[in-house]
């Protein structure tokens, strides 16, 4: 009669038999069996013996003994593997002495797999893998910190190698900024080789600039926000709007940029509607000269770079572009009639005529202080997602509150075309 399910029975005689229990049985028979024949051929050294034979290859009978050992004594075999990481960590100590830190700064290759120190065993021999695995993990890890302490050492000395390369050979002489303080001719070289890599002398090279571009990061974010204003001319807002054209796009997508506008305003021209496209430096376009190569365009991860060095620096300006760009969006959704309507204006014939040429020309100006721009921008996008919401509940038959205008300074304002009231 079966009371438990299929793996267990119990007779009338009172005797029960579950074949999950007697599995068990057996397997801890057989693993003892083979822990015993795996002592018996090592009989010195079974713990040690078992750390190594337990690498051997699958399906193999030196690791399946070995595996069965393991699991009878864990606790001679994990003292057993202590002491081999320590004897292997101990080797390559031994065998690089002082320059144990710098070797193993070689055999990870990039600083970022140092940092994260992940051995590879594929780009080294095992033996050298497993030693340098053991001398990582010794001590409780502080070789790591060796090892950091020797990565920030070899940045220093790349980087002051970038700086004697610049002194004797310069990429490109510093060049001017409006309203801004030179920067040094280290950091004009990274920030044009960086943004043009075939203008460095040689590939070689690249590992200084690296090098140069993490100890002094503060210095080339303030040279590439540099250089992005002079891609645009010294055009300021033009360049404010365009580092939001580029970081509110995706860079992967593969697709034409061409057609791209930056719309920005300034109080002497009002709305300016530009296509996105950088003007590169005289100074650069003389160096490719010397080169004999064509200068290509920056590529759109390039751009990315020196828009967000540009808007770290200048904060205030990026986020004044951004409230400027919705209020053009916001605007120009409204037909010029319309606008022109709300406003309480009629369109004259010349209006007309100008709204046709320059359609951008209606849409008004905005606020010309900053904390009236803020106000609107904020209650903007409150007003927005509240309505988005209403139009949700009203789409799935739920109960709804009555939309909220869009107007920032009280119901019945309105906005009006022409100079700021």
């Amino acid at each position: 009669r079966s009371h438990l399910g299929c793996s267990s029975v119990n007779c009338v005689c009172g005797t029960n038999f579950n074949w999950v229990d007697e599995l068990g049985k057996f397997k801890k028979r057989i693993r003892s069996e083979r822990s015993g024949l795996f002592r018996r051929r090592h009989p010195h050294w079974p713990a040690e013996a078992a750390v190594v034979l337990s690498r051997s290859p699958p399906g193999t009978e030196d690791r399946l003994l070995a595996n069965a050992y393991t699991e009878v004594e864990s606790v001679a075999v994990q003292a057993a593997h202590n002491r081999a990481t320590v004897a292997k960590a101990h080797a390559w100590t031994a065998q690089h002495g002082a320059r144990a830190a710098a070797v193993a700064l070689d055999c990870l290759g990039d600083t970022a797999t140092a940092r994260a120190a992940q051995v590879l065993s594929t780009t080294m021999p095992s033996e050298q893998a497993d030693r340098l695995r053991a001398w990582l993990a010794a001590d409780d890890g502080a070789n790591k910190l060796v090892l950091e302490a020797e990565i920030e050492a070899r940045e220093r000395r790349f980087a002051d190698t970038w700086n004697m390369l610049q002194a004797r050979q310069p990429i490109c002489a510093p060049m001017p900024v409006q309203g801004s303080a030179n920067s040094s001719c280290s950091g004009w070289g990274a920030a044009v080789a960086l943004a043009w890599p075939c203008l460095l002398p040689s590939p070689s090279s690249a590992q200084f600039l690296s090098a140069w571009a993490v100890v002094n990061a503060d210095e080339l974010q303030q040279t590439q926000a540099q250089l992005w204003v002079l891609l645009h001319a010294h055009n300021v807002p033009r360049a404010a709007a365009a580092a939001n054209v580029i970081l509110g796009c995706n860079l992967f997508t593969g697709e034409s940029q061409e057609d791209e506008d930056v719309i920005y305003y300034t109080a002497k021209r009002g709305w300016e509607r530009k296509k996105l496209h950088v003007r590169v430096p005289s100074q650069v376009k003389r160096v490719s000269k010397r080169a004999g190569a064509p200068m290509p365009p920056p590529s759109r991860q390039v751009l990315a770079a020196l828009s967000k060095a540009w808007c770290g620096q200048n904060p205030d300006a990026a986020h004044l572009a951004k409230m400027h760009g919705a209020w053009f969006a916001e605007h120009d959704g409204l037909g010029a009639v319309a606008r022109a309507t709300t406003s309480g204006t009629w369109i004259k014939s010349k209006q007309e005529q100008q709204a046709a040429e320059e359609p951008d020309a209606l849409i008004p100006p905005p606020p010309a202080s900053v904390s009236e721009m803020t106000a609107w921008y904020e209650k903007t996008f409150k007003t927005n997602a509240y309505n988005i919401c209403m139009r949700s509940r009203a789409a799935a038959g739920l109960e709804t509150a009555p939309a909220l205008p869009h107007d920032w300074r009280g119901a019945g304002a309105g906005f009006r075309a022409g100079p700021n009231p």
